[in-house]
């Protein structure tokens, strides 16, 4: 009876769903991190284009705001992309262009529905997970990639990104995922010559980092290194650090997101 008990409540699981219960471009588990892409978004105004939004209910009664944007930025030659910044090749307007694909939809010039739900799936007993690819429009230094993110419904303030080379694409030397926002809440670690500051707190000593891990002592805020590796490796993540060590370990070819913790 325990096992049916859970199978139900993963049954349950209230997932957002673009062209299922949204008209947004919108994705991720409801009272968890949800995340879109332009048009989509947190705000009355989407923002800027090539980037994907990051949204937490923490606003009034439980609604949602913008907490963070990522960026990709491949690395083509040491020539680096910026999909924020650069001109559209598709229309010439500033910010690549993001769209979800299914098995129809590859190429956004083709009519195809804007909204794709994504696929759904079982990963294991009781445990839901939601993956939907994102293609990115091509770099101007060659780079052409797509992202896969997925979230499972036992792990509803993290999403997982994984990064993949189009066919076409120039070599990449490795990628960038950044989120864009850590001023928003103040995360900003500081890597000056001789030590590590956080952007809260005066100018003040705080242990140099080991590699792959962050300072012993940082205050109660927001984290927000950024992943970059050869494949895309390193782990992006958002996480309430609270003064806890917060480890940054490499994991081979995916980048995680993760929102604040409970309580």
């Amino acid at each position: 009876m325990f096992l049916c008990a859970r199978a139900e409540n993963a049954g349950a699981a209230d997932w957002v769903r673009a062209g299922v219960n949204t008209n947004q471009p919108m994705w991720g588990l409801r009272g968890g991190l949800l995340w879109a892409i332009p048009p989509g978004g947190f705000r009355s105004a989407s923002g800027p284009r090539g980037l994907i939004r990051i949204g937490y209910p923490i606003s009034t009664n439980g609604g949602y705001s913008l907490i963070n944007f990522i960026a990709v930025e491949p690395i083509v030659n040491g020539r680096r992309g910026f999909s924020e910044l650069e001109m559209s090749a598709l229309d010439r307007t500033p910010g690549k262009g993001l769209w979800a694909v299914g098995e129809a939809n590859s190429n956004p010039l083709t009519n195809q529905p804007a909204l794709v739900p994504g696929r759904l799936s079982r990963p294991s007993p009781g445990v839901e997970q939601l993956e939907v690819a994102v293609q990115v429009g091509p770099f101007d230094n060659g780079a052409k990639v797509r992202l896969v993110v997925s979230q499972r419904s036992d792990a509803p303030d993290e999403i997982q990104l994984s990064l993949h080379a189009e066919p076409g694409s120039a070599s990449l030397e490795y990628c960038v995922l950044t989120a864009t926002m850590g001023n928003l809440a103040r995360t900003r670690l500081l890597w000056l010559k001789d030590e590590v500051v956080s952007s809260p707190s005066p100018v003040a000593a705080l242990p140099a980092p080991t590699p792959g891990s962050a300072p012993d002592r940082v205050p109660p805020s927001w984290r927000s290194p950024t992943g970059r590796s050869k494949g895309c490796g390193h782990p992006l993540r958002l996480r309430r650090a609270g003064g806890r060590r917060v480890r940054s370990a490499a994991r081979s070819s995916e980048e995680r997101t993760r929102g604040p913790s409970r309580g």
